[in-house]
C-alpha cells in the first residue's frame, strides 16, 4: 500500500528514534534507510503493524488516512483532524 510522505516520514522517525546509525566500513546510515534497502518488504509490514496499533489506541484513521491527536505536530494533510467523522 502507498502512503503519503507524512506517514512515511512518521514513521522513519519512529524507527531512527529507536535504533542507532547503523555503520559499514565508517559510514552511518539511518535504520529507515537501512531497512528500506535491504529489506523493503519488512519495512513495509512493520509500517502496516504500526499504523494497525495506532488505529487501535484512537490515534490514525484507515478510513481517511489520517493521524488523530498525537501526531498534530506533522504538516500536509495529516495533521490532528478525522475527515470522514469516524473518529473515535
Amino acid at each position: 500500500m502507498s502512503y503519503s510522505y507524512a506517514v512515511y516520514d512518521a514513521y522513519d522517525d519512529l524507527l531512527d528514534g529507536c535504533y542507532q546509525d547503523i555503520t559499514v566500513f565508517g559510514v552511518g546510515r539511518s535504520p529507515s534507510l537501512v531497512c528500506k534497502l535491504v529489506d523493503p518488504i519488512m519495512y513495509e509490514m512493520g509500517l502496516a503493524e504500526w499504523l494497525d496499533e495506532l488505529q487501535t489506541e484512537g490515534n490514525w484513521c484507515d478510513t481517511c488516512e489520517c493521524f488523530i491527536k498525537d501526531y498534530s505536530h506533522l504538516n500536509g494533510p495529516f495533521m490532528s483532524a478525522c475527515y470522514c467523522g469516524e473518529e473515535e
